[in-house]
């Protein structure tokens, strides 16, 4: 066999072998999908409209949903003011909120954990970096039940700053963000978590 005729049937060979591969994988795709959608059961996620009124039992403080910030695994973010407040300017917090019956209790684990780090911080006087839990509760008289955490209202995303940088922190700006993760880390090990 000639090298210009092994080359050519070489090339036939690859040519056939990535058509044969390429509609196995295409069904192997689809047959993935089915899975997915089989195992996946979650609820049709509906946010909570503006000005929705959310309370605890205990009455004391009533929650105003200003607008929805984002959405994750966990559940939806707002930003909420106190109704029931009398500071000028009202405010403003964030509400996690997370649907009853999920799968994976976040909410919860996160609530333990932000009480951890508030009994330190109380004890340490020292807040700098971590978010203060400020009220907590679980609905019930609305379309969709939910458990719901508010904490001090923080800045955007690192990810979302990053965006608007173009993608790219300076050196400074990285290495002050790496100074204060240093920060935290130090004093993470001081929580019974």
């Amino acid at each position: 066999m000639k090298s210009g005729e092994r080359q050519k049937a070489t090339t036939e060979r690859e040519g056939t072998r990535g058509l044969r591969t390429a509609g196995s994988k295409k069904q192997q795709g689809n047959k993935k999908k089915q899975v997915r959608s089989k195992r996946i059961c979650r609820p049709v996620k509906q946010l909570l409209a503006v000005n929705t009124k959310v309370g605890t039992s205990r009455g004391i403080r009533l929650w105003c949903i200003q607008m929805h910030i984002g959405s994750g695994g966990f559940g939806d973010v707002y930003r909420v003011i106190d109704e029931r407040s009398t500071k000028s300017p009202q405010q403003e917090y964030a509400m996690k909120t997370e649907i009853h019956g999920a799968h994976q209790r976040r909410l919860t684990i996160e609530k333990s954990i932000l009480k951890e780090i508030d009994a330190y911080t109380t004890a340490n006087s020292k807040t700098r970096h971590f978010c203060e839990l400020i009220d907590s509760g679980q609905t019930a008289d609305y379309s969709v039940n939910f458990a719901w955490i508010v904490m001090t209202l923080i800045g955007p995303s690192l990810d979302s700053v990053r965006r608007m940088l173009n993608k790219q922190f300076s050196k400074p700006c990285v290495i002050n963000m790496a100074v204060q993760i240093l920060e935290v880390s130090g004093k993470i090990f001081f929580f019974k978590i």
